[in-house]
């Protein structure tokens, strides 16, 4: 579901619909360090509870999330009159989109900070567009420190301690690797509970 397109696309001639995604048993094997066959069983479980479809094509499948849009979160803003009891602890209040992705911003790397003992600034514009991407993509603020915590476990003290870093961490084309690496449950969990990702 982390990884199902968003809109509807073409891959080489390729409908991919909302809710769908283009992939082969070899990638999510590496994606989610489950073996071809571990995959192959917990997608026949998905097939035959009818919770996704797949459509297979020479060298890839088309894998469909039945209900995608009842898992996707209602994009409408509501409106609500807002009060002085609104939020306590006098943190400002976000009072539109911009507001509220600033404050996770800022949130995302304090917590980088915090964990590497760093000082990059909530300030600069490379980090905040990097951040705001990855939050306007769907993914959470836990997302995203997720993918602090595990990358700052597996490289903090080594070389590869310099790419701590928001413009690799969060940076595109690699964020959704390192979440799913991130994510421990994917891994751990057995062909009936897998169904449930």
């Amino acid at each position: 579901m982390l990884t199902a397109n968003h809109k509807d696309n073409n891959w080489r001639g390729i409908e991919i619909k909302r809710g769908s995604r283009l992939t082969s048993l070899d990638k999510l094997s590496v994606e989610t360090s489950l073996s071809v066959s571990k995959i192959r069983t917990s997608i026949k479980k998905l097939i035959s509870t009818n919770e996704i479809a797949s459509k297979s094509h020479s060298q890839h499948t088309v894998f469909t999330m039945i209900n995608y849009d009842s898992y996707q979160g209602d994009d409408k803003q509501i409106s609500k009159p807002m009060t002085s009891e609104s939020q306590t602890n006098d943190k400002p209040i976000a009072t539109n989109k911009k507001g509220k992705n600033d404050n996770n911003v800022k949130e995302v790397i304090n917590h980088l900070n915090n964990v590497i003992n760093s000082k990059y600034k909530t300030s600069t514009k490379s980090h905040i567009e990097n951040i705001s991407a990855r939050l306007n993509d769907g993914h959470s603020v836990n997302d995203l420190k997720l993918v602090i915590d595990s990358k700052s476990r597996e490289w903090l003290n080594t070389d590869m301690a310099q790419y701590l870093r928001p413009s690799t961490l969060f940076q595109a084309s690699k964020f959704q690797g390192y979440l799913l690496k991130a994510k421990p449950i994917v891994r751990s969990q057995s062909p009936k509970e897998f169904s449930q990702w």
